[in-house]
């Protein structure tokens, strides 16, 4: 997966998750492509994140509580697969 797909597919989640969807558009996605790596999102979706400062949670990871509007915040697991995402 090149770097643009990868950060298009981490913006695409984090997009779903901070609306309440990510379960829902994973789920759409894979109903219309099996195996496909993007979520179905449009492009305004991802001009809401751009400029975000990105975070990424790693089992064990001691993190800060502090909620900041400019973050977006991906939890892994220990395979690298996203668990959640999230704004703040």
């Amino acid at each position: 997966m090149s770097t643009e797909s990868s950060r298009r597919h981490l913006l695409g989640l984090a997009v779903a998750g901070a609306a309440g969807g990510l379960a829902a558009a994973c789920a759409r996605s894979q109903a219309a492509a099996p195996g496909a790596i993007e979520p179905a999102i449009s492009q305004a979706e991802l001009d809401k994140l751009k400029g975000l400062a990105l975070r990424v949670v790693r089992p064990g990871e001691a993190v800060t509580m502090d909620f900041r509007a400019d973050r977006l915040t991906v939890e892994v697991d220990g395979s690298g697969q996203i668990l959640r995402a999230s704004i703040g």
